[in-house]
């Protein structure tokens, strides 16, 4: 299970040559701000419970193209420190809803250290949230060290197959890391 945030992301990847992204990236946020300009953005627990269904997938799908593509700072730094104060034992920091978004923030933030100590999280939890999007994180890092680290590195008796797999499924699914240019993987 590859995060709707992340697939979405690697197929735009395709679609759009290196040239373009800067203008794409500015039309996303002239297009996308003012969604969250009048929704409101609070990654804390709970925050929008209760609110009808369509404005939840409206802010959800914005923030998630402003943190993709647009690669928003600020909302980018928002949901990093989210996912930090959520590591550090504040469980209304973070909404699971928002688990995807944070913790592609914090391991951009953090890189390799940041991703050894989400992925021992990860493997001592069981919550059904939680869990899959930490491992899906990891995977879709688009970083070559954390990549390396996982293929080369990561020897755990909790890590399940079916996880492995996944794993390998969304290091491979990256165009950062399945680039075949020299780096960590390849050397």
């Amino acid at each position: 299970r590859l995060s709707i945030f992340r697939s979405s992301k690697h197929i735009s990847a395709q679609l759009i040559d290196d040239r373009s992204v800067p203008a794409y990236r500015s039309f996303l946020g002239r297009l996308y701000r003012p969604v969250i300009a009048k929704l409101g953005f609070d990654p804390r627990l709970g925050t929008y419970a209760g609110e009808p269904a369509e404005t939840a997938q409206r802010r959800s799908a914005a923030i998630g193209r402003l943190i993709g593509w647009n690669r928003d700072r600020k909302l980018r730094r928002r949901l990093a420190d989210a996912a930090g104060s959520y590591f550090a034992g504040d469980a209304a920091a973070l909404d699971p809803q928002w688990f995807d978004l944070a913790f592609d923030a914090y391991l951009e933030n953090g890189a390799l250290p940041a991703a050894k100590s989400l992925g021992d999280k990860a493997l001592a939890s069981q919550a059904a949230d939680f869990r899959p999007a930490a491992l899906d994180a990891l995977a879709g890092s688009g970083n070559n060290a954390i990549a390396a680290w996982l293929l080369n590195e990561w020897q755990d008796d909790r890590l399940r197959l079916s996880e492995k797999r996944n794993l390998l499924r969304g290091i491979m699914a990256i165009r950062a890391t399945n680039s075949g240019k020299p780096g960590p993987l390849t050397e």
